[in-house]
């Protein structure tokens, strides 16, 4: 959506992959995997992101999270 892309930096502090079948997911999991450096390195500017820009406002934070919710699940069902 278009909050997650306002929160996040796609390879800096997320991967934004627009479409659940891309082969891109396994080759961001397998980096991540394979690299606890950089899994750290996003989970430290991950938060960071959400921070900054969600703690001030509650209900962004909480929209956010109920779109990624309904995004899965949205996933599961195809």
């Amino acid at each position: 959506t278009a909050l997650r892309e306002d929160i996040f930096v796609d390879g800096d502090s997320a991967y934004l992959v627009p479409d659940a079948r891309s082969a891109r997911i396994g080759e961001i999991l397998i980096r991540l995997l394979n690299n606890n450096s950089d899994r750290l390195l996003m989970r430290d500017r991950s938060r960071q992101a959400v921070v900054s820009r969600l703690a001030a406002n509650q209900r962004d934070y909480e929209r956010a999270f109920r779109e990624s919710v309904e995004d899965a699940l949205r996933f599961e069902a195809t």
